[in-house]
């Protein structure tokens, strides 16, 4: 079952052509403000809420959002 993933300071991710499921609060953790998450044609399934506070967050095509929780943002 699942675990966390974490993006450090400076390093930059893209996640391509997947489908992510069991996202919550703790599944993906940015670590600083150069932190950066490209989300590119992909499915994201939540199984909780998720929020981001730093880092970066960029989408590219199509990214599919399923499940009934709040993905926020600031």
């Amino acid at each position: 079952s699942g675990g966390t993933f974490i993006i450090n300071d400076g390093v930059r991710v893209t996640l391509k052509d997947v489908r992510l499921t069991g996202i919550d609060a703790h599944s993906i953790l940015m670590m600083g403000e150069q932190s950066a998450l490209t989300l590119d044609t992909m499915t994201w399934v939540q199984k909780g809420d998720v929020v981001f506070n730093t880092g970066s967050i960029r989408f590219v095509e199509d990214v599919d959002f399923i499940g009934s929780y709040t993905f926020q943002y600031d």
